[in-house]
């Protein structure tokens, strides 16, 4: 997919020991987006699921119903707020652990290969955040009138994406040795099979994506019909649908945010069962 967004520069995050996590876990939270894992090459806002995982089937997606370039053209408007990330500079290693995002998820069979810290690097952090009017007036008109049968309700939207250029990480064993990363080895492997294809070993015996990649999202659950919350996070509106046997009615519809630590309590407690 082309990307039509407001690129926030190229941002290259190495390890400090400031803070709660590494700067990748700490840049997520921070900017209130859960981890997506497996990493999405491909991702849109306004893509709906039956749950809050994104990895669940889907109840619509956006490329099924736009073209390439009107996908483009619609995640370029939707940019807002540039993600705010610090350059931090320093060689410090974090310990793997379950609460470091994405690399986390693969700690016992990363753990059963000698691997115990890491160093992480971020590069090209952009993100797409749909605003009230936009959803309201452009993208959920569009959905009805494509599907005016459907029934959305109760559905999980995507309301905004973390997306990075690029994403690199060293491993290091116990005893504060690099552990090299080989093509088609073990370890590059095991992390294609559980966060993505997308994931290969570098020129510098490394993990890393290489292409543009969704690695952070927040979603809503969508109420048509009325429904109306006192949450602060909401995105409220009356959207104009048509369909065969009514040309043109009224759709009361509003979108409540999952918090973003529900939304990651809810991931953890999935990913234990």
């Amino acid at each position: 997919m082309r990307r039509m967004s407001i690129l926030v520069g190229l941002v290259i995050l190495v390890l400090t020991t400031t803070g709660y996590a590494d700067p990748l876990t700490n840049m997520l939270k921070k900017n209130k987006y859960a981890p997506m894992v497996p990493i999405h090459e491909v991702q849109h806002i306004g893509d709906m699921y039956r749950t809050h995982d994104v990895n669940r089937p889907p109840v619509i997606l956006m490329r099924d119903l736009l073209t390439s370039t009107e996908l483009d053209a619609f995640m370029g408007k939707s940019s807002k707020d540039p993600v705010q990330l610090p350059v931090v500079s320093g060689d410090n290693k974090f310990d793997l652990t379950v609460k470091a995002d994405v690399i986390g998820y693969v700690k016992g069979e990363l753990g059963g290969k000698h691997v115990r810290k890491f160093k992480v690097k971020v590069g090209d952090a952009v993100q797409y955040v749909i605003s009230e009017d936009k959803f309201a007036n452009e993208l959920y008109p569009i959905i009805k009138r494509k599907r005016p049968k459907s029934n959305f309700d109760g559905s999980y939207v995507v309301i905004g994406l973390l997306q990075a250029g690029s994403l690199e990480y060293e491993l290091i064993d116990g005893n504060g040795a690099k552990i090299a990363v080989e093509a088609a080895g073990d370890i590059e492997k095991i992390v294609k099979a559980k966060l993505g294809a997308e994931w290969n070993a570098n020129k510098d015996k490394n993990l890393s994506i290489s292409k543009a990649s969704f690695i952070g999202y927040r979603i809503g659950k969508m109420f048509e019909g009325g429904f109306r919350s006192k949450s602060d996070e909401r995105i409220s509106a009356m959207a104009d649908a048509e369909s065969s046997e009514n040309k043109s009615f009224l759709i009361p519809i509003t979108v409540i945010m999952v918090p973003p630590d529900e939304l990651r309590k809810m991931l953890e407690s999935d990913q234990n069962k």
